[in-house]
């Protein structure tokens, strides 16, 4: 606590998450046993199945105590969501900030 009185906490993440699916290079099963089954179709599932996001989050909260127990806290969360492979969903680039106000009973 760098005041007596006071609690800062600083938190970063980032995070990348990717998958995709390996192409289909041969059918172990019997074709004529499925039907409408496209293996022309699913042959090419890898080339649009490519999933790479990438998420930045930077959140700070302080807390003013008033006592032991209550204390006034205030919170500021920042999100940046990047989407390298918008073909899969559309474009899903953004960014959000949440924040609150308010008090904080510990018991």
């Amino acid at each position: 606590m760098p005041f007596e009185n006071v609690e800062i906490n600083l938190t970063a993440s980032v995070s990348n998450a990717k998958a995709h699916f390996d192409p289909i290079t041969h059918w172990d099963g019997d074709i004529e046993a499925i039907p409408h089954l496209d293996f022309e179709g699913y042959s090419e599932i890898d080339t649009y199945s490519d999933l790479d996001f990438n998420v930045l989050q930077v959140k700070t909260e302080i807390y003013y105590y008033l006592t032991k127990d209550l204390s006034i806290m205030a919170v500021l969360d920042y999100n940046k969501f990047t989407d390298d492979a918008p073909y899969v969903y559309g474009d899903q680039d953004g960014k959000w900030v949440y924040g609150k106000l308010g008090f904080r009973l510990l018991f």
